[in-house]
């Protein structure tokens, strides 16, 4: 596997996640915490619609295959979610501006939806994923570090 990013001595990388459009799971992309989006095992090189130089405020990424085209969302850590390459924008209401609360992201099977956790393990719904019951809500405590769906 080719790798397109690597920062010796520097804790940057924020999140991988696998190209939804390869069945083969040998390519994806890693975040860094200014928000680039760097391929690896020959994902696209794809334009991120976020990057925030100098402020480490990327906390999470998705891929999503939208009509066989590479893409996939950047979550900030203030909730906004953040298209790049072919992945389409998706509603939200989760923002908390000037907080940097938001852990993690993942997108549902398909797309289309999918939910921002944040650091007190609250699941808030994004385009057109259902609303569901949260059993570990830890109000004040911030200890929830990322989400995963499958």
């Amino acid at each position: 596997m080719n790798a397109t990013s690597y920062w010796p001595r520097w804790d940057i990388a924020r999140g991988i996640t696998l190209n939804a459009c390869d069945a083969t799971g040998h390519s994806g992309w890693v975040l860094d915490g200014w928000g680039g989006v760097h391929p690896f095992g020959g994902a696209a090189l794809l334009n991120a619609s976020s990057y925030w130089p100098g402020w480490d405020i990327a906390r999470g990424i998705a891929s999503v295959c939208t009509n066989g085209q590479q893409g996939g969302y950047v979550l900030d850590g203030w909730g906004g979610v953040h298209p790049f390459g072919a992945a389409p924008p998706l509603a939200t209401t989760t923002y908390w501006r000037g907080w940097d609360i938001a852990r993690g992201l993942t997108v549902l099977p398909g797309g289309g939806g999918g939910y921002v956790v944040d650091g007190w393990g609250g699941f808030h719904p994004i385009g057109s994923a259902p609303i569901v019951d949260n059993p570990v809500y830890t109000p004040g405590h911030n200890v929830v570090r990322g989400a995963a769906a499958s």
